[in-house]
C-alpha cells in the first residue's frame, strides 16, 4: 500500500463487496438463526437447504433479487400484455 494513503482514505474500496459469513454469503444467517433458535434435525435440514440455495445462485453469479427476477420471468413466460388485466376488463365493459 502506498505510504501516502492513509487508512481512512482507502476504506471506501471495500464498500461494494458482498458481506460474507465465513465462506458463505451473509444472507444465510436467517437459516442459521432459525436453527439456533430451535436445534432440531428439521431446522438443521432447513438451514442446510437455505445455505445450499444461496450457494447455488452464487455459483451462477446471481444475487437473490436477480434470481427472483429470473424465476418470475420464467413463470410469466415471454408474452407480456400491453395493458393490465384490470384495464382490459374495464375497457370491455364500457
Amino acid at each position: 500500500m502506498d505510504p501516502g494513503i492513509s487508512f481512512s482514505q482507502s476504506t471506501w474500496r471495500d464498500t461494494a463487496r458482498p458481506l460474507r459469513f465465513f465462506i458463505f454469503d451473509a444472507r444465510v444467517l436467517w437459516a442459521l438463526l432459525i436453527w439456533a433458535g430451535q436445534m432440531r434435525l428439521e431446522t438443521f435440514v432447513l438451514a442446510l437447504l437455505g445455505m445450499s440455495f444461496f450457494a447455488v445462485i452464487e455459483l451462477f453469479g446471481l444475487t437473490p433479487m436477480a434470481a427472483l427476477r429470473y424465476a418470475k420471468n420464467a413463470l410469466a413466460g415471454p408474452a407480456r400484455p400491453l395493458i393490465s388485466p384490470y384495464d382490459a376488463r374495464r375497457r370491455s365493459l364500457c
